[in-house]
């Protein structure tokens, strides 16, 4: 397949090719991946227009507690620094914690081999630590005791 502009609905024409199931949300203009087994932890694909990006992310499906949340900062700060695409955020309109990676759109195109690419990025990046951000978040651990080393 030749590249193409990175659009919503090019996005949604390469994720029907290569037979990814996926939601479309007519109105946020967002896409879902559900997770198989994992439905609560679906990829969303977010336009961003007015900065010329598109936003690929992963929101965890549980509220940071305020007790947790000085927790929560120090692991995200652990993993971060050892992130080389994208970032762990903590949204303060809902509470939740999330994962997102943004890539230009403008004078950009991109092809099916690189829409896998930035899923799997995502993917891949939740797994290897939102276990541990859980426990962290969730049953009171330590960030410095929980997260990898090579993330300290």
């Amino acid at each position: 397949m030749s590249k193409y502009a990175l659009t919503m609905e090019n996005i949604r024409a390469g994720l029907s090719r290569n037979n990814v199931p996926h939601l479309w949300n007519e109105q946020l203009q967002q896409i879902a991946i559900p997770r198989p087994g994992a439905q609560e932890w679906a990829v969303r694909i977010i336009p961003r227009p007015d900065r010329n990006m598109m936003s690929f992310g992963l929101v965890m499906p549980f509220k940071i507690p305020a007790e947790r949340l000085e927790a929560f900062h120090q692991a995200i700060n652990i993993v971060n620094n050892s992130t080389f695409m994208g970032s762990w955020i903590y949204n303060t309109n809902n509470g939740t914690g999330y994962f997102r990676f943004t890539v230009p759109v403008v004078d950009a195109e991109y092809g099916d081999q690189a829409l896998t690419f930035m899923l799997r990025a995502v993917i891949g990046s939740v797994d290897a630590v939102a276990p541990r951000l859980r426990a962290v978040v969730l049953e009171g651990l330590d960030p410095a005791e929980v997260l990898p080393a090579e993330s300290r």
